[in-house]
């Protein structure tokens, strides 16, 4: 009997026969008419299906949208027909609702005694399958109401136009024949207006190309340098042509896929090469429709915003502070709504700020002045007496500046007295840098910054401190020239095109970044009163900029280092703080704990004994693993629930942590260094090696568990057991399990290797089969294969290594018998 198919594969092939006969769900026109009257929903739930799911559902070339499973059918009245054959469809589940529990691993509970829920994120998302009938196959439903399709005009697509409008995209109208995105413009070309037969059909080209345009790398970075006719192309047209099918839907001015024809051949092509094409495609297409979608909430926001920042900023900073997480695990940028509500920002609005001095404060506090975080300011709640601020109120802008200035140099030396190492930053432009130096100061390579060493004159330092540093006015300069100071001022690296002043968000490289990392950006235009909004999320570090007709002179430069340099150091300083109270708290919990003498649920579900190291409470139910670094002091606990279910210990430091199968010294014992995954494999491992191997708990945690037990036991051959992560690479196209123990073998000098499994059992059943406790437990093969697949590696690891420290060694001896045969010869004395 052949092996059933994956879904993806069984989805690609229909649409392959579809596409060659022009029948696929985006190659059929649809008319103008009700929004939401073509693409599949749940009539039970009321949303829509999306990605894969629509496509498949697409496919079936039914002309009821209404899909729903067999009890919801039921449940609505509804009677499944004998022999109709239903539809399968994927779902994913990223988190799940747990018991919430104390510190000592206890369930909360409320006033009323009942158990507390939350929601914690799954360490690795799980696929589930589920079939649906579509209404036509049912019985007793009412018919599916649809609304007579009325002609358009050009009054009815307004959020079509707005849509456009709220984008800032720039639109060039010519008398031509064709619609195209030019990516090296960042342009949209289009016919005129006139041009187009009917209103639909022209906003129905221009949100196809808009289509287009989010893919630039400032916004959703896909891959468009492919030339025209290219295979690349091509499947940037399928992703377009998708989104606008989405969309044409939702907006109600249909979808007309002629103009695309010529990409079958290509599209069929793509499918047959990579099944998985069609995944990455459809979900690039609801990522497209989820970011046009969204530029209608950014113009209601940017309406609201305030006027004197403008429209650049008030993008920038949405963009900034909120995205909207893809519950299929990609993340969209710029569809932020911003952080407060209306409500919010009109209270904001009627405020009475207040310019008061730093030294101040305490005095206006005491009278009920309250402190504005966003706004960074003093004012005067709505209901106090406003006589007593009269002075404050009076104070001029730039009065008001200096004491936002005084209050930020407030908020550094706070900073800095919490410390866990007290480096005072100075604010040394690069001209006074020897006479700096001379005094003691001494630079800091990574806060690019100078602080006063420990051998330093304090008293001869004073003049560099930031609060103690002048700021001065320098000539006068064009806009793009003062907005690229600032740009350097935060940090970031002014190169090549950079600033570009169009309104738009931009990316931008910053000091300290890696190859190819961009850590900042920044939003500019030249529109009325040049404006823009700078952050560096390297530092922490942002700027509301407006021009001013000068440049930011070399102390005022320093200043912005000093500073940042000061938040850096700060907030290494509160993680630890963080970090070691977590280490104090789980290391009183674990004294508590029980070693485990019989197998907890979660080894009996995994099919593993008991071993030295991991601990449980005294219902045996709950796992308990303690994390260490190198030096064998506990930073965090992993907490594995019954059902399987894991988290940490909260603000605990799990980042080149591991848990070493039966402690430090039998890991010490050990001829070679195997590193896992999770715990369940290291201990398939341990059973099949016969000696100490270690968890990381994630695949990302790999390469900082190696890296760290490289440099405590550097003669010994490093291992890497990594997972096979397919369902995660065919629903995301990557393969962290592959990916990360590959980077933590290279970056060590150690070896990778993953399980092989029974043929098909993989591709059947991806999520199923992963790592080396799969391969004991559910595969064909069991433990024997784990025992010859990692003894193959891992003898093969230890033979090399003697090898090379045999060689080492041989080489070692014979320098020194050359040094001795070279030294000179004394004479005897007779």
């Amino acid at each position: 009997m052949a092996d059933k198919k994956a879904f993806h594969e069984q989805v690609a092939e229909k649409l392959i026969e579809q596409l060659k006969q022009g029948t696929a769900p985006w190659q059929k026109p649809w008319a103008p008419g009700e929004t939401g009257a073509a693409m599949p929903m749940n009539p039970t739930t009321g949303q829509r299906y999306k990605g894969i799911n629509a496509i498949q559902l697409l496919s079936q070339g039914h002309d009821d949208k209404r899909w729903m499973t067999f009890n919801q059918a039921q449940a609505a009245g509804g009677r499944v027909r004998k022999n109709e054959h239903g539809t399968s469809i994927q779902f994913w589940k990223f988190d799940e609702e747990q018991t919430k529990l104390d510190a000592a691993g206890q369930p909360v509970r409320d006033a009323e005694g009942q158990v507390l829920k939350e929601k914690v994120q799954l360490e690795r998302p799980r696929v589930f399958f589920a079939t649906v009938f579509n209404a036509e196959q049912i019985d007793g439903l009412p018919p599916q109401q649809v609304k007579a399709s009325n002609q358009q005009t050009w009054n009815a697509v307004d959020r079509a136009e707005q849509i456009l409008q709220a984008s800032g995209a720039t639109i060039i109208y010519a008398a031509q024949d064709r619609a195209f995105y030019r990516l090296a413009t960042d342009s949209i070309h289009l016919p005129e207006k006139t041009q187009f037969p009917t209103a639909d059909n022209y906003y129905a080209t221009a949100l196809h190309e808009l289509g287009h345009w989010t893919g630039h790398e400032s916004r959703l970075h896909r891959d468009l340098a492919h030339p025209f006719g290219s295979q690349g192309y091509a499947k940037e047209e399928l992703r377009a042509e998708i989104a606008s099918m989405i969309l044409g839907d939702e907006l109600g001015i249909g979808h007309d896929p002629g103009q695309h024809a010529a990409y079958v051949e290509s599209w069929v092509r793509a499918l047959e090469e990579d099944p998985m094409e069609i995944f990455r495609a459809a979900a690039d297409a609801e990522k497209i429709q989820k970011y046009v979608l969204g530029l209608e909430q950014q113009q209601v926001q940017a309406q609201t915003s305030q006027p004197e920042v403008g429209r650049a900023i008030t993008e920038g900073m949405m963009m900034t502070n909120q995205t909207e997480q893809d519950r299929e695990g990609q993340t969209l940028a710029a569809l932020a709504s911003g952080e407060k509500d209306q409500n919010k920002q009109d209270s904001q609005s009627e405020r009475s700020y207040i310019a008061v001095p730093f030294p101040q404060k305490d005095e206006v506090k005491a009278l009920g002045a309250k402190w504005d975080r966003q706004a960074q300011s003093w004012y005067v709640p709505a209901g106090t007496d406003a006589g007593p601020f009269a002075k404050w109120a009076q104070q001029d802008a730039e009065t008001a500046a200096v004491s936002k200035a005084a209050e930020q140099a407030a908020r550094v030396v706070e900073a800095r007295n919490v410390a866990t190492e007290d480096r005072q930053y100075l604010a040394v432009s690069y001209g006074e840098r020897i006479l700096a130096k001379a005094a003691g100061a001494e630079w800091d390579k990574v806060a690019k910054s100078w602080y006063a060493g420990p051998k330093a004159d304090l008293d001869k330092l004073q003049r560099w401190l930031p609060e103690n540093v002048p700021g001065q006015q320098a000539p006068a300069m064009n806009p793009h020239e003062e907005f690229g100071e600032a740009l350097r001022s935060l940090g970031c690296v002014v190169a090549g095109e950079h600033p570009i002043m169009d309104g738009q968000r931009h990316r931008i490289a910053t000091e300290g970044d890696k190859k190819g990392e961009l850590a900042g950006f920044y939003v500019g235009h030249l529109d009325g009163h040049p404006a823009g909004y700078i952050k560096n999320n390297r530092t922490g570090l942002d700027m509301t900029w407006k021009s001013k007709g000068y440049t930011l002179d070399p102390e005022q430069k320093a200043t912005l280092a000093a500073e940042a340099a000061e938040k850096l150091q700060a907030r290494a300083a509160d993680q630890q703080r963080v970090h070691e109270q977590a280490a104090q708290r789980v290391v009183q919990q674990s004294a508590e704990l029980l070693p485990v003498e019989q197998p907890t649920p979660y080894m009996v579900a995994k099919g593993i004994a008991p071993l030295a190291g991991a601990l449980t409470d005294r219902e045996g139910k709950t796992t308990y693993l303690p994390a260490i670094d190198t030096e064998g002091k506990q930073w965090t606990t992993q907490y594995i629930q019954a059902d399987g279910t894991k988290r940490f210990a909260k603000d605990s430091r799990k980042e080149g942590c591991f848990h070493a199968i039966g402690g430090l010294d039998a890991l010490a014992a050990a001829p070679a260094l195997v590193i896992a995954e999770g715990y369940a494999t290291a201990a398939t491992l341990n059973k099949a090696l016969g000696f100490s191997t270690v968890a990381a708990f994630d695949a990302g945690n790999l390469p900082a568990v190696a890296l760290a037990l490289r440099a405590k036991f550097p003669d010994k051959p490093i291992v890497i057991a990594g997972d096979d992560d397919r369902a995660v690479e065919a629903k995301q196209g990557i393969n962290p399990g592959r990916t990360k123990a590959e980077e933590a073998a290279q970056a060590v000098g150690g070896v990778n290797f993953l399980p092989i499994f029974a043929p098909a059992e993989q591709a059947a059943d991806p999520k199923g089969f992963t790592d080396f406790n799969d391969l004991a437990t559910k595969s064909v093969l069991g433990e024997e294969a784990v025992a010859r697949q990692a003894r193959a590696v891992v003898d093969k690891a230890i033979a090399q290594h003697q090898q090379q420290r045999l060689q080492h060694d041989h080489a070692q001896h014979d320098q020194q018998g050359k040094r001795l045969e070279d030294r000179p010869k004394r004479s005897a004395h007779v």
